[in-house]
């Protein structure tokens, strides 16, 4: 089953994010390339900081996804020392493995930082603690972004 959200729903999922972050402001926000770029760049508008881009793939991008790789695959990292308080952003997190691989990296390039993760979606079969997230649904998820 398919769950339609509008960019009203995005700009509601980046204050709720913010909120449940109360009290953590990135000095970094990484969004996971492709989608979860998207409400990263919101969220880096938000709290007027940096933006990187780190783009790791798993999955197609049809609806719903199909599995393109075993494990996720790093496309495009980071280059240069991470400091600080760092917000990795997607904006769908099924399994969790992504996101865990994004922390994997952050965390060897990092400098005494400090590692929160979000995302729009967080699909109940994901096992993996995300900090914050709008919502937490079985339904495949049908973003704006996706309709263009």
């Amino acid at each position: 089953m398919l769950i339609k959200i509008s960019w009203n729903d995005i700009v509601k999922a980046v204050r709720k994010i913010v909120e449940i972050l109360n009290g953590f402001h990135p000095d970094i926000v990484i969004g996971i390339g492709r989608s979860g770029i998207i409400p990263a760049v919101l969220l880096s508008k938000k709290y007027r900081c940096r933006l990187e881009i780190l783009d790791i793939r798993k999955y197609s991008d049809e609806k719903p996804p199909r599995k393109i790789y075993r494990k996720p695959v790093v496309l495009k990292s980071i280059c240069g020392l991470l400091k600080g308080n760092i917000l990795i952003v997607d904006d769908l997190v099924r399994t969790g493995e992504t996101i865990n691989t994004a922390i994997n990296i952050v965390k060897i390039l990092g400098d005494n930082i400090s590692i929160k993760t979000a995302t729009i979606v967080k699909k109940t079969e994901c096992k993996f603690n995300i900090d914050a997230y709008y919502i937490e649904t079985d339904e495949c998820p049908i973003f704006p972004w996706d309709l263009i």
